[in-house]
């Protein structure tokens, strides 16, 4: 479904300068709605949507919601974090959104992808619970490079297995950061075999963050279904 974007507005970013621009690869999942996330005291690996305006903050236009302390989002393309709150390192977030891209200019869209459909840990200094806007692409719009990608569960993973919605990745190590116990810790996900082919993902996912690690250039995407071939002429 095509959507009449201007970045700020949908993305709650202004990543860019305000532009309009056309994209065949924005769902129209909850774009309009609220959805809501549980954070627990201390590090939280979930969606960047969490802190709203992340260009707002990074550039003291905004503070993130109450009791949120700390913001650290991951540059793929350096292989390094940089903050983005509080005393948020410009030159490294505006490096970062210069190597994803402006599709409107040219860029490529599966870059512009894998930064709405990003993961960003942020530092909660109490447990809550935070409504954000649910905004995300279609994983086969979303490029995942060599090395490490920062990711959030999107409503087009509910119900699919990672086996399903694995594409032509081939992860070498894949992990989220869930809660354990009475703390928080790595877990992996790709060597349960049995979450990896039998576990679906729930609504209650939706957001969460996790990271994967891969060798080569690809991207997820569900099995497409087989199209028989046409029937033949008659003789």
């Amino acid at each position: 479904m095509k959507h009449k974007l201007i970045f700020a507005a949908i993305l709650l970013f202004g990543l860019f300068s305000i532009v309009s621009a056309d994209f065949d690869f924005f769902t129209d999942y909850g774009s309009s709605s609220l959805r809501s996330i549980s954070l627990r005291q201390g590090w939280n690996l979930e969606t960047i949507y969490t802190v709203k305006e992340i260009r707002s903050i990074a550039f003291d236009l905004q503070k993130p919601p109450e009791d949120i302390s700390a913001v650290f989002m991951y540059d793929r393309y350096e292989g390094e974090y940089f903050r983005l709150y509080p005393e948020p390192e410009r030159e490294k977030f505006q490096k970062f959104l210069n190597s994803v891209g402006d599709p409107d200019k040219g860029g490529d869209v599966g870059e512009f992808g894998a930064l709405v459909n990003a993961s960003a840990w942020i530092y909660s200094e109490k447990d809550q619970r935070i409504e954000y806007p649910s905004i995300s692409v279609s994983h086969k719009s979303v490029n995942i490079r060599p090395g490490w990608n920062f990711l959030s569960v999107t409503p087009e993973y509910i119900g699919k297995t990672l086996n399903e919605l694995k594409g032509s990745c081939d992860f070498t190590k894949m992990y989220s950061y869930s809660p354990d116990g009475g703390g928080t810790r790595w877990v992996d996900m790709l060597n349960d075999t049995n979450f990896f082919n039998d576990e679906t993902f729930d609504e209650s996912a939706v957001g969460a963050g996790f990271i994967v690690k891969v060798t080569n250039n690809c991207k997820m995407g569900s099995a497409e279904a087989s199209i028989p071939a046409v029937p033949p002429l008659p003789n």
